[in-house]
């Protein structure tokens, strides 16, 4: 019985031991720090019109041209990100060590920004995977 029992605990720690394991090597290196001062810097590329340099902040795999998509949200929201980019704050936060939508770690972070004395809700996602790391989405909202 005692022997049933050593062998019971010793699977339940080694199924502990791989797990957590399992979970450092998907990705749990993501430095949340680090992804929120991207995307501060990213804002802020943005704000300075530098889409170049805003790019060097995306991940591998974002391939859309990102001038033509902020030149649409100036446009549909008559806003100039160039008069300045204030985060008010932030309204939440997500992080995830290992996500399938991504094949590794996600950290989702959601701003409140003033743009042209308009107030909007901003998420910017960074994803770090086999591919590289950066950001991976960007959706505002006003």
């Amino acid at each position: 019985m005692k022997i049933k029992r050593l062998i019971s605990v010793i699977s339940v720690i080694l199924v502990i031991c791989l797990t957590v394991s399992c979970l450092a090597a998907c990705g749990m290196g993501l430095d949340k720090d680090k992804a929120k001062e991207d995307m501060i810097a990213f804002l802020r590329e943005i704000k300075d019109g530098d889409f170049e340099g805003a790019k060097t902040y995306l991940h591998p795999s974002f391939t859309d041209d990102i001038e033509p998509f902020f030149n649409e949200v100036e446009e549909n929201y008559d806003i100039d990100f160039q008069s300045g980019i204030t985060i008010l704050g932030y309204s939440g936060t997500y992080y995830a060590a290992y996500t399938s939508e991504v094949d590794g770690s996600a950290y989702e972070l959601d701003f409140d920004i003033e743009i042209s004395g308009k107030e909007f809700d901003v998420t910017i996602s960074v994803v770090e995977n086999d591919l590289g790391y950066g950001i991976y989405g960007f959706r505002i909202d006003d």
